[in-house]
């Protein structure tokens, strides 16, 4: 299978429920800088390919809409997404519902009005066995554990290794920038389009540190390396970095490496 081609590292991200959509989206403004930093995977079946190959090839083995289908504006389920978030969560489980079919039709015996109306928390099976066949890169997550449930940002966007010390930096990159980046006002995602972000995500993951991004309030484009950096020096200079993260009160971190993005 073309999938364990695409082993990746799965960072999580705890918030509060009303900070969801600021974090998503800034984790979605941070992948193409991201992935440009930590790309390794250049070759595949003894070809040099994108310089993270891991991406296209997630998303093209896990593709299983026809020509029609896929002209006809069906959603792939390995995606990026197509809208920043103004709401919060329930915007992406609804274009979950909206857009793709189960592949799973399980349902269970929970009632979760009754299980509300009984004052405790419902687990909600279905909504969380339905997410995880859909695979965005950044996706979200509603779990319930000892009696309570939160929300993650569960960020799949970088590969895993190719050691350990390549893994610990990339973590302490992707959570240092995205907490300076919502940290920041004005927020970066309302100086830039979707569109624009999404672009950024695909030609970092073609063209690594060598890639051309957009970034508001430098330039039109600027290299990779320089999107990153120029968030550190402006981070730096108004006294928000300090060469490590530190997580916010109402967030906890978690990090998990296995098969497929």
């Amino acid at each position: 299978m073309f999938e364990a081609a695409c082993t990746s590292m799965q960072l999580h991200l705890q918030v509060d429920p009303h900070d969801f959509a600021m974090y998503w989206n800034a984790a979605q403004v941070l992948s193409a800088p991201l992935v440009a930093v930590a790309a390794n995977s250049p070759f595949f079946l003894g070809k040099q390919l994108h310089h993270e190959t891991r991406i296209a090839l997630f998303e093209q083995a896990t593709d299983t809409r026809t020509e029609e289908l896929a002209s006809q504006g069906v959603r792939p389920r390995a995606w990026f997404g197509e809208k920043w978030l103004t709401e919060g969560i329930f915007e992406l489980f609804d274009e979950n519902v909206r857009y793709f079919p189960a592949l799973l039709p399980i349902c269970g015996d929970e009632d979760p009005q009754q299980v509300l109306r009984a004052g405790n928390v419902p687990s909600l099976a279905e909504l969380t066995l339905h997410n995880g066949t859909i695979y965005r890169w950044n996706r979200p997550v509603y779990e319930v554990v000892r009696g309570r449930p939160h929300l993650r940002v569960e960020n799949r966007v970088l590969p895993a290794g190719p050691t350990v010390p390549d893994s610990v930096a990339n973590a302490a990159l992707y959570y240092g920038l995205l907490n300076g980046l919502v940290s920041q006002r004005p927020h970066l995602w309302d100086q830039m389009s979707f569109e624009a972000a999404c672009d950024n995500f695909f030609t970092a993951a073609r063209d690594g540190l060598e890639a051309k991004l957009f970034w508001p309030r430098v330039s039109r484009e600027v290299p990779s390396p320089s999107s990153s950096s120029s968030i550190c020096c402006r981070w730096r200079a108004r006294g928000c970095w300090t060469g490590a993260w530190t997580r916010p009160t109402s967030t906890t971190t978690s990090g998990s490496s296995r098969s497929g993005p």
